[in-house]
């Protein structure tokens, strides 16, 4: 760049091919001030608007990405409220509380007390030394690999042999189906391609259908539910951002509308199934496919990120609830799925939450 505006002369063409190409290549916000001000103080930027344009440009693009990058962006955990924010005088009594009953995951939430209150970078400092003793991220690198919280539940957190989580009973699965040769939530979590893996439909029947007589009419006159369903345990909690599914071995069933749900209470949603009914007040949505054609191949892979309000929030709980048939002729409302691995930040509850929370499950 010096040595370009150190020249005695540039004609006409020089000038555009300078304005148009070299400048688009000068990037003045890595530039130290020294040199920015060097730049804008020498006779040629003085006389040509377009460097001090390229600049000004350059230098908001730079702004724009930074403020991407800030805190604000990257540690979201203050919006998603994995942990409380800095605690002020007023709730000083309820942080002793917590501390007491929380051990040490509570009592790292005190050295944000002493943050002072106008202090942003302080805050998020705080946040990001407390949050990294309990709070794992788990992502998402590729189909099939192993960063995902299943494979990282039966590696107990990492510092073990892989067992099957399902197995070892540290998480649950259970399908809309029973469980049988082809419903086997141990090889679901397996890690190998399972050549006939399927969940089949549940009919449900709500109190506005009346009653029809027979099996088939019964059946027909019921609303078809295909789900399965990824239990943590009450002691975990995800904020799932990236999942993964694999499609089975089999020719045709390639689901084109599902939904993946979380849900922190299954004991109400089971309670409501024990009775016939279909509410899913208690599942939220945190990605819905409409016919989606991402999947065509049997033994394909399929990979989606998550966003929006609800994937901002942990759950215990995950599923993924078949919305309409599959191509399969013979089976259309048969869910089939040989792989599911679910990506986050995963995080485990205090001891007295866990049990709270499993009495309540109870």
């Amino acid at each position: 760049m010096a040595d370009i505006l150190h020249e005695p002369l540039l004609d006409v063409f020089e000038l555009e091919v300078f304005q148009a190409e070299l400048l688009q290549l000068v990037r003045f916000a890595f530039m130290p001030e020294a040199d920015r001000q060097a730049v804008l103080a020498h006779p040629f930027a003085c006389s040509c608007s377009y460097v001090q344009r390229c600049m000004q440009e350059d230098l908001q693009r730079m702004s724009d990405a930074h403020e991407a990058a800030s805190p604000r962006g990257c540690y979201t955990f203050e919006q998603r409220r994995l942990v409380r924010p800095g605690l002020s005088s007023t709730n000083a009594s309820a942080a002793a509380a917590a501390c007491a009953a929380g051990g040490e995951k509570a009592a790292s939430l005190q050295p944000a007390a002493a943050a002072a209150p106008g202090s942003r970078a302080s805050g998020w400092r705080h946040f990001r030394r407390r949050l990294a003793p309990s709070c794992k991220e788990l992502m998402y690198v590729c189909d099939g690999d192993r960063n995902g919280v299943v494979h990282y539940i039966g590696t107990d957190y990492g510092s073990k042999q892989w067992v099957n989580p399902v197995a070892s009973k540290a998480l649950d699965i259970k399908a809309s189906s029973p469980p049988s040769r082809y419903t086997d939530p141990k090889a679901l979590v397996s890690g190998q391609f399972l050549n006939t893996s399927f969940a089949g439909p549940r009919y449900i029947r709500t109190p506005q259908q009346p009653a029809a007589a027979g099996a088939s009419a019964a059946a027909a006159a019921a609303t078809p539910s295909t789900w399965w369903q990824l239990d943590l345990g009450p002691q975990h909690r995800l904020l799932c951002n990236y999942y993964t599914i694999r499609h089975d071995g089999s020719q045709d069933g390639f689901v084109r509308s599902w939904v993946l749900q979380g849900s922190n209470d299954l004991a109400h949603w089971l309670d409501l199934c024990r009775h016939g009914s279909n509410d899913l007040q208690h599942w939220l949505d945190l990605r819905r496919h409409v016919s989606d054609a991402t999947i065509r191949l049997p033994g394909q892979y399929g990979s989606w990120p998550i966003g929006g309000p609800a994937a901002s929030m942990p759950f215990r709980a995950f599923r993924l609830l078949l919305l309409g048939p599959t191509q399969s002729q013979a089976s259309p409302w048969a869910f089939p799925l040989s792989h599911w691995e679910l990506y986050g930040y995963f995080y485990k509850l205090g001891t007295s939450a866990a049990a709270a929370e499993a009495q309540t499950a109870s």
